[in-house]
Order: C-alpha cells, then structure tokens, then sequence
C-alpha cells in the first residue's frame, strides 16, 4: 500500500452508482458481520468530520402503498462523515436506522476506503459476497411467501 489514498473513480456518476451498490447492500447486512469484517481490516489513517451522531427522522407512509403520502412518525437514525487525511477532498458516508454509532462509523469508513484505487477492489470482493447472501435471503423469502399465496376468484352473478 503507498499509503496516499487515491479515488478509482473519475466521475460522479460512476461513484454515485458504485455508492448506492455498496451502501445499500452495507445498511442491510447485520451489523456484527459488517464490525466484524471492518476490526480485522488493515486501514489507513481516516479523519473523522462528524462524529457518529443519533438524531430523529420523519418516515412518510402511503395509503395502500401507491396513495397519498402521510407523515408515519418519526425513526431514530444514526449518521457518520469521515474524509481523507490527505486533504484530497473524499469522503465518507455513514447512515443507518437505529442508534448503533460503531456500525455508522463503520459503514462510514468502508463508503471512504471503496473509493481508493488499491482498496477499494478488495472492499468489493466483500460486498460483492454479502449482496449474493442477501440475494439468496430475498428469493428464500419470496418462495417463502409465494407457497402461502392464496388466489381468489370473484363470481358477478348476473341477473336476467
């Protein structure tokens, strides 16, 4: 490792894209895999902008899943920023339903280090690898709930 970070990115589109794949898969492994993987991880130096913080946010419903929105109530939400030591402007994102400041943290730091040309490639092998676990999850569950289906058919009875 030279130990200067790096972004393997040369656009924001492609980030974006990449950051979405890697958030979205990190925020829904459970949290002990995610501590785990990250303790036994050899990092660089990180600067922490905002430390791990637990706030309130407003979740919003919708009639029947397709109609008018509604204010649902309010979720606890953790968030984390933390950047590069070596000032080159990269940032990571960290933000989870709950209260678990170590996991925001966490998911911070590997959202800073998948950017980084020579760990990033390593971090994805990672999420590569818990978004299959999640996948089979998904389709076990579908089968799940697709055996328990119940069809109905509705007879007009016409009068003459």
């Amino acid at each position: 490792r030279s130990g200067v970070m790096q972004s393997r990115f040369h656009s924001v589109d492609a980030l974006r894209v990449a950051r979405l794949r890697w958030l979205g898969t990190c925020v829904r492994v459970p949290g002990d895999e995610v501590r785990h993987y990250w303790e036994g991880f050899e990092r660089p130096d990180i600067r922490v902008l905002k430390a791990p913080e637990v706030g309130l946010v407003m979740t919003q419903g919708r009639t029947h899943g397709t109609g008018s929105p509604f204010l649902f109530g309010e979720a606890s939400m953790t968030r984390c920023v933390v950047g590069d030591t070596e000032g080159l402007g990269l940032l990571g994102y960290g933000q989870i339903l709950g209260r678990d400041k170590g996991l925001a943290r966490a998911i911070a730091d590997l959202d800073l280090l998948a950017q980084d040309v020579e760990l990033g490639p390593q971090i994805d092998l990672w999420i590569a690898a818990w978004a299959d676990e999640l996948q089979a999850l998904d389709r076990a569950e579908a089968e799940r709930v697709q055996a328990t289906r119940v069809d109905f058919l509705t007879l007009v009875r016409g009068e003459d």
